[in-house]
């Protein structure tokens, strides 16, 4: 496949990156009423319209213009409309959508032969009107009986993707930081556990570390042979910038730079010591270094190395080198050759061999080197393909985010309908590369140099790997071109049907990923022989070994339900600094014994399960996450969150945010009317009666619910229910939004809380009457509901949202875990920092204080608050009325105690605002820094009508109000200001 041309910030390399298209649909529709059709037609001109009031659909705002006498000249017989995007923020955001324009009957129904769709509607700025020009001819309307009374109705429904919501960005995961956490480690005396004495100068370093890296220095350090005494080791035979140069290989997995004759000399020094400490890596990595600085006067003495030290295919090289006549006669006349032949004679005869295969050529070779700049890749994944298919026109695209490769941002644009705009009958996709920021002659004003760069773009299969019959490689291009063009690409990258059949479409998505090189200069240099491979980086490896095999371990994690873990302290400490803070603190953990043994020590950790913990130290130790069955990764990647929240580890946070789904699953299993047990014929469902709501003991720490619905009356709702027809379960709470049973579905995602989830077939009747379960006509369902709560968004409500509860993530706090021998252990200061330190801090506790007067505080308000403590909610109060008088009261201790979330409840006060609680709501929420909550009356007050709020402004609440927070009159004033402009 050939490629096509279609017709910049600072720049921070970054071998790969990955970003989503995630087409989630905002829909919206509205009902427009013309009442005096007759006079409309009247008193409007041809081209000129009526525009209906301003409503909201995905957070835009829209409006319909009425064209009474047809939008032009041409369709003057007939009636037209427009859809209008209001000027306001985004407006240049393009979007991608789907509208349709109906005549609505007598009943308010659309009427099917008169609605227009617009299938594909693009525009990238808000005065770009979407146009039905000829909705319906008006002799037609006014014989259709649609028009009563001189009214009729259309309404318009709207469906879209916004651009700058269709790419997110996946999070951000940096490259594994092992090589550099370790790194770190390199000379922290603090840490150490053993020196080594080398040529004059001391070098600190870690048993395990080094055990890890090397089977010598294993049997050294760890084995049943080493020296217990021996915290100073010395190494007589090897300089001491070779050993720096040793260590620093085993902590980084790298060579420091050297150039030239320095850089050959340390990789002939590193091969002996690589050999005598059996690192195979190292060892190939200098053999490849020796190669790329050969030349006469050191091919002697490598060669010697290669044969003293078992290294084949370095040796292969430098005989060929030598097999050229010249460099041969130089070789045989440097220093090192007579040393050569006499400690191994049958190198001669090699020698004369190669010799030999030489004399049959003529000629010589040189290579010209077309360097690179570093490669990247970007993964591009198409959420919702069939809607892209469907919603984006021709011509049109949608961009992955901003990636780097070779010193330059680049961009993948994905046409789902090809390049072509005026092609009717779009068959393929195209996939373009476009140059973003060309770096040279940024600053100072000139012209950017045109970048060369080749690119491979690849579909990915189901796992992530490239598909090799949709691999398709570029020739090197400039970027921009020749006539200016900036993007490079391939416009038939895979047609529609060839996908649909693939394969590779898992719940309508994709990936595409693209490697882009960019070229840097052209030399001429003369190639003595091939660079040796060398292996990629095993220190994740080696890390991973040493935590299986525990040798060495000084520290020791005992998990609940008994499962122990031996890890070792400078491991965890390069890698997360609470664990430094708490493993090398003052008073933590003992420090080396005189005898040269690490002092030991057992941790409980209350606050995790084994299989979590296993993962934490599996991805300290090798970044990388343990295999696990796909099923389990959103429960074991929401205790990973917490744990990496816990221990500051970022990278596995991040890790495990990427590989949550940004979808809600929900299941309604079938359950034992007795025991509540879900019985293994899970699916997800609907039915509704009496209800019970629980939390899920298994599944609170990933944030999830459970609802079980008990339907008491099985026969009578088949019997009087019609189909299609539905009765509600109770409300229940997940996740700080409420929720009811109707109908539901498995791997959904919401955009309105009329959304519904839907399981059409989640049991026969037969079968279900057939099953055991139904019980004195009873049977229970249960629906376990697991969300990302930032995929869900409430737009332009006056209540205050509130944060999901907080009980399960607070951590148990250090200090007394039970006041009286054999009584429970009480999370007191869990939930309040205030709490924490009066009750369990060490310079504040009074240890003989059972008992704590509290003067200030009201009987039910602070049982009240001990309820919100243990149970992270409000007591049920007798009626609304007790609860909107008890909130206020409750705004005093949250404050106090420094307990943001029962804070939030002052939502209750904005649920039940009027002019007599107004002002003193208001005084509270400025007192108690609510910010949300202050919003939020400020809004009830601006939207009240002006006589509320002149009453509002004559009690005398308002005037201490003022008197108290001056500023609060200025606010509202602004706020009003604010509402009227808009």
């Amino acid at each position: 496949m050939s490629t096509k041309k279609s017709g910049a910030a600072d720049v921070q390399p970054s071998p790969s990156s990955c970003s989503t298209i995630v087409v989630t649909e905002a829909s919206g529709h509205h009902v427009l009423k013309i009442d005096g059709y007759t006079r409309t037609t009247m008193m409007v001109a041809t081209g000129e319209h009526l525009d209906s009031g301003e409503f909201h659909v995905g957070g835009y705002a829209w409006h319909l213009r009425y064209y009474p006498n047809g939008y032009d000249q041409e369709f003057s017989s007939s009636i037209s409309f427009a859809l209008v995007r209001t000027a306001g923020a985004g407006d240049n955001v393009r979007l991608h959508a789907r509208a349709k324009i109906s005549l609505l009957d007598l009943a308010g129904e659309p009427v099917a032969r008169y609605s227009q769709p617009v299938d594909k509607c693009s525009t990238s700025k808000a005065s770009d009107p979407w146009v039905c020009k000829s909705f319906i001819e008006r002799d037609e309307l006014e014989k259709s009986g649609h028009v009563v009374g001189d009214r009729l109705a259309v309404r318009c429904d709207l469906t879209f993707n916004v651009q700058d919501r269709l790419v997110k960005e996946l999070v951000a995961v940096p490259p594994p930081l092992l090589r550099r956490h370790i790194g770190e480690l390199l000379g922290d005396a603090r840490t150490s556990d053993v020196r080594f004495k080398v040529g004059g100068e001391t070098f600190p370093a870690h048993r395990c570390v080094l055990a890890a890296r090397s089977p010598v220095f294993r049997a050294e350090l760890l084995g049943p042979m080493r020296e217990h005494a021996a915290t100073t080791i010395r190494v007589d035979d090897m300089d001491a910038a070779v050993f720096a140069a040793l260590l620093r290989f085993v902590y980084t997995d790298e060579l420091p730079e050297l150039d030239g004759g320095s850089a050959a000399a340390m990789a002939q020094h590193l091969l002996v010591a690589a050999d005598r400490y059996d690192m195979e890596r190292l060892k190939k990595v200098c053999e490849d270094k020796m190669v790329r600085h050969l030349d006469v006067g050191t091919a002697a003495t490598s060669l010697a190395l290669a044969e003293q030290h078992d290294c084949p295919e370095l040796k292969k090289a430098i005989l060929r080198f030598m097999a050229s006549p010249a460099r041969l006669k130089a070789v045989m006349a440097s220093d090192g050759y007579e040393h050569l032949v006499t400690s191994f004679p049958s190198i001669a005869t090699e020698i004369l061999a190669i010799c030999a295969v030489a004399a049959e050529a003529n000629g010589s070779t040189s290579t010209i080197v077309a360097t690179t700049k570093p490669t990247g890749h970007h993964i591009l994944k198409i959420d919702g393909y069939s809607r892209t298919k469907a919603m984006v026109a021709a011509g049109d695209s949608i961009d992955s985010s901003r990636f780097h490769a070779g010193d330059h941002a680049w961009r993948i644009r994905y046409y789902p309908n090809g390049t072509d705009r005026s092609n009717q009958n779009p068959d393929a996709i195209s996939v373009m590369l476009e140059l973003q920021d060309a770096a040279a002659g940024r600053n100072n004003g000139a012209a950017a140099a045109a970048v060369k760069a080749k690119f491979v773009f690849r579909l990915l299969n189901k796992d992530g790997e490239p598909v090799p019959s949709r691999t398709y490689r570029s020739s090197v291009h400039s970027f921009p071109s020749s006539d200016g063009f900036k993007n490079w690409g391939f416009l038939r990258f895979i047609t529609h049907g060839d996908l649909e059949k693939s394969g590779h479409l898992a719940d309508d998505g994709f990936a595409v990923r693209c490697d882009v090189t960019v070229m840097g200069g052209i030399e001429l240099r003369v190639e003595p022989a091939s660079s040796l491979a060398v292996p990629e980086p095993d220190m994740h490896r080696h890390l991973g070994r040493l935590l299986s095999a525990g040798d060495g371990a000084d520290v020791t994690f005992r998990v609940a339900g008994g499962e122990a873990f031996a890890a070792h302290r400078c491991v965890l400490a390069a890698r997360s600094p609470v664990f430094k803070a708490e493993l090398y603190s003052r008073g933590g953990f003992l420090r080396p014994a005189a005898a040269g043994r690490p002092g030991t020590r057992v941790i409980d950790v209350d606050d995790m399960d084994a299989g979590a913990f296993g993962a934490l130290l599996h991805f300290v130790y090798t970044d990388t996450l343990p295999e696990m069955a796909s099923a389990d990764v959103p429960a074991m990647a929401r205790q990973l969150i917490a744990a990496a929240d816990k221990y500051k580890v970022e990278r596995l946070k991040l890790v495990c945010e990427d590989k949550l789904s940004r979808r809600v699953v929900v299941g309604v299993m079938l359950a034992d009317d007795t025991s509540m047990t879900p019985t293994p014929m899970s699916t997800p469902t609907t039915m509704t009666d009496s209800t019970t709501t629980g939390d899920d003991p298994q599944r609170r720490q990933r944030r999830a619910r459970y609802h079980v619905l008990k339907i008491d009356g099985y026969t009578r709702t088949t019997v009087m229910i019609a189909t299609g027809k539905h009765l509600d379960s109770g409300e229940f709470q997940v996740g700080g939004y409420t929720w009811h049973l109707c109908q539901s579905g498995d791997k959904c995602s919401i955009s309105k809380k009329t959304d519904r989830w839907v399981c059409n077939s989640f049991i026969k009747r037969d079968e279900l009457e057939k099953s055991g379960h139904v019980v004195g006509n009873r049977f229970a369902v249960r629906c376990d509901l697991t969300f990302n709560v930032q995929d869900l968004r409430v737009r332009g409500l006056v209540a205050v949202q509130l944060p999901p509860p907080v009980l399960g993530s607070q951590r148990e706090v250090q200090g007394p875990r039970r006041d009286v021998p054999g009584a429970p252990v009480r999370p007191r200061g869990a939930a309040s920092p205030v709490f924490r330190a009066e009750l369990l801090g060490s310079s504040m506790k009074e240890h003989a204080a059972r008992t704590i007067r509290v003067d200030d505080m009201k009987v039910p308000v602070f049982a009240a608050l001990l309820y919100f403590v243990y149970t992270d909610e409000l007591p049920e109060m007798e009626d609304d009325e007790r609860a909107v008088m008890m909130a206020p009261h409750l705004l005093v201790p949250a404050d106090r105690y420094d307990m943001d979330r029962l804070a939030e409840e002052g939502d209750k006060m904005v649920r039940h605002l009027d002019v007599g609680t107004a002002a003193t709501s208001l005084a509270l929420a400025e007192l108690h820094g609510c910010p949300r909550l202050k919003e939020a009356i400020l809004r009830f007050l601006v939207a009240s009508p002006p006589e509320k709020l002149k009453t509002v402004m004559a009690s005398e609440e308002y005037q201490h109000v003022i008197t108290d927070f001056p500023s609060i009159a200025t606010e509202i004033v602004l706020a009003m200001l604010a509402a009227n402009s808009a």
